[in-house]
């Protein structure tokens, strides 16, 4: 008992942490997005973090996971797929951070699990009873009202997190689905690269030459960026995630702080609510799809 009191406070230290690095890595992605063009921003980051995934799996000899381990793949088509979803899903959401305040942005990122639970039947043939479609229904109804217009018009950017929500859930679903063969450890560094590949043909469409300090704050985002998918990982390994899954949530508190520190936004009425409705109805969702897995 002691040890599964100690595994969950470890979980959720890890959760803790892993939320506020991975909040700090949106905001410096946001703070580039001033500097350099979204295409070039992307690959930039992706190639350091290509490095720094490769140089994990090499640490130690042949303690770590090995070159090999990390880069075999089974399912060429699943792997495909995954990684342009997750494409799509990063240039649309550091898009959307260009235009719209940090705290939106993220926001309406979180949404990303009610696109997971609304078309898991669709593709994977789960079953998900009327209270998880309720629970997606209000979800949902939190994303409009976030996207209503508060001041007598409709900031279309808004639709750049909401399609960066949706290729996220695809690519969690493909993840799901390739996870008999494929390794979590093989996973991550083929969407990255696909990433570098893509991100490369923006080349003629305007890239700047970045001073001293875009570089130092690259290498910074990138291993905020791996730092903060690793702590979460390991936070869901070490604990149940009906007990993590709340915390992960205190992203968007860092997100209001750091956007109010760095650019002075404060958010509107509507993105407050909005974030509640959807935080609520995420963790009910987790919560019954526990309850159900029992």
């Amino acid at each position: 008992m002691t040890q599964m009191r100690d595994a969950g406070r470890t979980g959720v230290m890890l959760m803790l942490v892993g939320s506020v690095v991975l909040a700090t890595a949106d905001a410096l992605t946001k703070l580039l997005t001033e500097a350099l063009p979204v295409g070039q921003l992307v690959c930039l980051r992706s190639a350091l973090m290509v490095g720094l995934i490769l140089a994990y799996a090499c640490r130690g000899g042949r303690r770590g996971p090995g070159m090999r381990r990390v880069l075999a793949t089974r399912n060429r088509l699943g792997q495909a797929l995954r990684a342009a979803f997750m494409v799509c899903s990063s240039l649309m959401f550091v898009a959307g951070l260009s235009f719209l305040p940090l705290p939106t942005a993220s926001t309406v990122n979180a949404a990303g699990p009610l696109f997971t639970t609304a078309l898991a039947p669709l593709l994977l043939g789960e079953l998900v009873g009327w209270r998880r479609w309720a629970a997606v229904a209000t979800g949902f109804s939190g994303v409009v009202l976030i996207t209503w217009p508060t001041e007598g018009f409709v900031n279309w950017a808004i639709l750049l997190p909401i399609g960066a929500a949706l290729s996220g859930a695809l690519r969690d679903l493909i993840t799901r689905h390739m996870g008999g063969t494929e390794s979590g450890e093989s996973m991550m560094p083929w969407g990255t690269l696909a990433l570098v590949v893509v991100c490369l043909f923006s080349l003629p469409f305007g890239w700047v030459v970045p001073d001293l300090v875009t570089v130092l704050v690259l290498v910074v985002l990138a291993f905020f960026h791996c730092a903060g998918q690793l702590l979460m990982v390991e936070a869901f390994r070490r604990a149940e995630a009906g007990l993590v899954v709340p915390f992960k949530y205190t992203m968007l508190v860092w997100a209001v702080v750091f956007g109010y520190v760095f650019w002075h936004h404060i958010p509107q009425w509507n993105v407050v609510a909005g974030a509640a409705v959807i935080v609520c109805a995420t963790l009910y969702i987790f919560r019954r799809e526990a309850a159900v897995r029992h």
